[in-house]
């Protein structure tokens, strides 16, 4: 790689026009689905363009390989493309509305996102930019991002799957943060022994149409899972369950049709497993086979180091974070599902 290689990519996204560059980088529709080629009705995705984006990623991480591009950016250059193809249908390839924005700063972005843990001084040395431009630029692509990328629908639990018992998948977990200067016992979790901020999400269950559907939070560290949980139960249909660990389990008492939560048996007092019958070990091991999609999906999540690391920044900037990294990992699903699809004909 020479400085000539670098200024070629700097003038080429400097003189490409905004549409073309839109048009030609990612296929594109509403509601960020149907980028199968050949499918009608949607533009067909053209992988040759990803290299403008390894090029400009060398610029950063002096690599140009796809497998070091993902594990500082967080995502494929394809989905990169996608996204910056978002922002520029978002603002319509206004240059104004853009604010001095490049693709560039859209890579500062993701990489704040995959390298949080590391300071600003790191950041600024990386980057080669003062501490004030930097974290601007950094919340306008979050922003962008936020605002480009198609959101989060709770209806999309649907697709490809029709079934209400289980409908999703859910389950919370926890994003540590440092011990805050006030009400320290709010946000103190005794379950994970650290101060935490706490997400619910839901995922569906069709098979290669695993998404994000529900994303509730950010929560105190000291709230209970079934606390948080009544938010999403106002919005499920008359006998629609999803499937749970057992932290969820509900009272005896409640009627079979008005419960919400599909949760594994307990193996009772002393944890003794040979106090289950065939049948209750069974239906365990069906729960905890479909649940692992909900654990992937979470390890997906925190590929993000803002949620795997301590934040010690503001609960807002987290909370934006959280809604950009999950909208983020939508797209990543569409070009690369969490499970293979099934084929025609099968069950």
């Amino acid at each position: 790689p020479t400085r000539q290689d670098a200024a070629y990519v700097t003038h080429t996204l400097k003189t490409q026009p905004l549409l073309q560059c839109a048009s030609s980088t990612f296929a594109v529709n509403s509601q960020a689905r149907g980028m199968e080629q050949g499918e009608p009705g949607v533009q067909v995705y053209d992988p040759e363009d990803t290299r403008m984006w390894i090029d400009l990623g060398w610029m950063l991480i002096h690599s140009r390989r796809e497998r070091d591009f993902r594990s500082h950016f967080g995502a494929s250059p394809r989905v990169v493309a996608f996204v910056w193809g978002q922002i520029l249908l978002h603002v319509g390839g206004s240059r104004e509305q853009l604010a001095g924005f490049s693709g560039l700063h859209l890579l500062w972005s993701l990489f704040f996102l995959t390298n949080a843990e590391k300071s600003w001084s790191q950041h600024c040395s990386r980057f080669r930019k003062d501490e004030r431009t930097l974290k601007h630029r950094i919340w306008q692509g979050l922003c962008f991002m936020h605002d480009a990328l198609p959101p989060i629908s709770f209806d999309e639990r649907w697709d490809g799957w029709t079934q209400l018992v289980p409908s999703g998948l859910i389950d919370t977990f926890p994003c540590q943060v440092s011990e805050p200067a006030y009400r320290t016992h709010e946000y103190f979790s005794t379950h994970y022994n650290m101060y935490c901020l706490k997400y619910e999400v839901v995922c569906s269950l069709g098979n290669g149409h695993e998404r994000v559907v529900w994303v509730n939070g950010p929560y105190k560290g000291a709230v209970s899972d079934k606390a948080i949980s009544r938010d999403v139960q106002e919005l499920m249909l008359p006998g629609e369950m999803f499937a749970s660990d057992k932290i969820y389990r509900e009272k005896i008492s409640i009627a079979a049709d008005e419960k919400h939560f599909l949760c594994p048996w307990g193996w009772g007092k002393g944890g003794n497993r040979n106090v289950l019958t065939d049948d209750q070990k069974a239906f365990n091991y069906v729960t905890y086979a479909t649940r692992q999609k909900v654990e992937r999906l979470i390890r997906r999540i925190k590929n993000f180091s803002i949620l795997r690391n301590r934040w010690r920044l503001s609960i807002e900037f987290h909370a934006k974070c959280m809604s950009v990294a999950c909208n983020l990992l939508n797209v990543c699903l569409v070009f690369e599902p969490l499970t293979a699809p099934c084929a025609e004909g099968d069950p």
